[in-house]
């Protein structure tokens, strides 16, 4: 994905996300192409024509040539296709904020024009995913169940009218049922993560999507022999075996309590003090106490006033406290104090500033990591 930046889902689940929208946008334009509705196989004819030709341009040319040429084509016919597919080469371009715009003109035409959903539901996940990327949670939820609300009405609609667009409509909400249970897992949503992970099992029974949804909050949860043994079903429903082996792992992971008190008892007759106690607020951080570790950051910044590593893990501290201010501030003078290593620190800084609704701020920041 072109913004797989931040940890808040993971580079491969997005690279994932990413592969299966382009997946759905030729399955879409497949679907409509032999739709039996005679207006809508022409205005397809007619993109697909357009679309072959912005493809040359962009081959033979440069991607800035075809999106001009698109947006002339979009202006005399605004298709939601087009703006999709706008929105797409943009992106391509490091333009976020143009994208963001083309896919929401898609979103606006498919709410009035109902044949042209298709592609306005793939612009509005991508908008979902494009949100859940710079942290922005809700606006995230947003677009990704009112895709879920329209696909699944949709798809029963369509079942015996159009059945190639309702099994469409079908894939759609297994796909943004998924990507909504990762959005409520990077948010630590974790019971509405839960009951995603149930609900894409009473669907989807054959699937091992929804297991493995269900898996990861049960382990976020606390509940780890709830956890493998989910994890042990999404195995027998064709889920990668490695899958088990890292829930295992990690539900097999020293006790927070326990690795806090043992890292405290150290400290009482260690030489290096400040060391342990930089790792009991790393340890902190890791497993969300973020208020213990924010505590022995800021003794230890007493200190070391200009560590970017201390710097850093007290930004987010601060961030999981929803301190934003705080921790643009600490995020800053990490930066500052060591500028060439300092890609956490954007992410962290981005995430802030994102929460704080400076979405410029954040998004030069997530392009500074990226470098």
């Amino acid at each position: 994905m072109a913004l797989a930046i931040l940890s808040c889902l993971s580079p491969a689940a997005l690279a994932a996300e990413e592969e299966e929208l382009t997946r759905f946008t030729e399955m879409a334009r497949r679907v409509c192409t032999s739709s039996p509705d005679k207006a809508v196989r022409e205005r397809m004819a007619r993109d697909n024509s357009t679309l072959s030709l912005s493809n040359t341009l962009e081959k033979t040319s440069t991607a800035t040539g075809a999106i001009k040429y698109l947006k002339i084509e979009a202006l005399k016919s605004p298709t939601a296709l087009l703006y999709l597919n706008i929105g797409r080469l943009q992106e391509r371009q490091d333009q976020e904020n143009e994208a963001m715009e083309s896919y929401g003109r898609a979103v606006e035409i498919g709410s009035k024009d109902k044949s042209q959903l298709p592609f306005s539901t793939l612009a509005r996940e991508i908008r979902a995913s494009r949100y859940a990327e710079v942290c922005q949670y809700d606006k995230a939820i947003t677009d990704a169940s009112q895709v879920i609300n329209d696909s699944s009405k949709l798809m029963v609609e369509l079942k015996k009218a159009d059945q190639p667009l309702a099994h469409f409509y079908s894939f759609q909400d297994l796909h943004c049922r998924i990507l909504r249970g990762r959005i409520y897992q990077a948010a630590g949503q974790y019971q509405k993560a839960l009951a995603e992970g149930d609900e894409l099992i009473k669907r989807y029974s054959y699937m091992s999507d929804g297991y493995q949804t269900r898996s990861r909050a049960l382990l976020a949860m606390g509940r780890q022999s709830e956890a493998v043994a989910s994890m042990k079903q999404a195995i027998t429903h064709g889920a990668n075996a490695r899958l088990l082996s890292d829930i295992e792992t990690s539900a097999k992971g020293t006790n927070y309590a326990t690795a806090y008190k043992a890292i405290s008892e150290a400290m009482k007759s260690s030489k290096n003090v400040h060391n342990l106690q930089q790792q009991r607020a790393e340890l902190s951080n890791k497993h969300k106490h973020f208020d213990e570790a924010l505590a022995d950051y800021r003794f230890l910044l007493k200190a070391y006033p200009d560590d970017e590593i201390l710097l850093v893990g007290s930004g987010f501290s601060y961030l999981g406290l929803k301190q934003y201010r705080q921790a643009v501030d600490a995020f800053s003078k990490g930066i500052a104090a060591n500028p060439r290593h300092a890609a956490d620190a954007y992410r962290g800084r981005a995430q802030a500033y994102a929460a704080l609704n400076e979405g410029e701020k954040a998004k030069q920041d997530l392009l500074h990591a990226r470098d």
